[in-house]
């Protein structure tokens, strides 16, 4: 599943993004309502795929991508692409599944501020590990530990903490809908000392 995320602060722009992103949602499979849940030979239909690939704790091998488009940065008015890869990867353990969750971006970012240059690489990586029972339930839901893993290839897309605490989400899936709340936050652990200590907490 592709998702795409835009930001930015001038008319013009805000105009053409919304038209873009209108135009994304319209094809999207995952809101087209008119889909079955299973198609001739029994298989699960687009719909259903579309679906699970929003789950970020469904039983299923996955790669999600998420497109970050960021407008008028800094001082140079300047512009910066992010490409967010989601694997996931599920492990039975009987009535629980472990759904290691691996975010990593590969970013593209211009110059926000004068004598600073332009950045191409990775930011620094996140990995999840939610426990969420096996059954099928009307409310899915998972916990466990998140960690924030240095793999930032400049000073500019990440700092030199490793950073770990709790997350929690919860969803369900109505119809075309998947609706719900992922939850984490972070305190660094180790790393360079010189660095702004993390405190950081993340609701989406």
């Amino acid at each position: 599943m592709n998702s795409v995320i835009l930001y930015g602060k001038s008319t013009w722009q805000g105009f053409y993004l919304a038209a873009i992103l209108l135009l994304l949602v319209a094809s999207s499979p995952c809101l087209a309502g008119s889909e079955t849940d299973y198609d001739g030979d029994g298989e699960v239909g687009n719909a259903d795929l579309a679906r699970a690939s929003q789950n970020p704790v469904a039983d299923m091998i996955s790669l999600p991508m998420k497109n970050k488009f960021n407008f008028g940065l800094g001082k140079e008015d300047a512009f910066a692409y992010e490409l967010e890869l989601q694997p996931v990867y599920p492990v039975n353990l009987g009535k629980w599944n472990l759904i290691n969750r691996f975010i990593t971006s590969i970013t593209y970012q211009e110059a926000p501020y004068e004598g600073m240059d332009d950045e191409f690489g990775l930011r620094n990586s996140t990995y999840q590990a939610f426990f969420s029972p096996a059954e099928v339930q009307d409310v899915i839901w998972g916990v466990g530990p998140t960690f924030i893993i240095p793999t930032h290839t400049a000073n500019t897309l990440g700092n030199d903490k490793w950073a770990a605490g709790p997350a929690a989400v919860a969803l369900t899936m109505r119809g075309p809908w998947v609706s719900g709340v992922l939850g984490q936050h972070f305190w660094d652990f180790a790393g360079d000392d010189d660095v702004v200590d993390v405190n950081l907490t993340s609701l989406q």
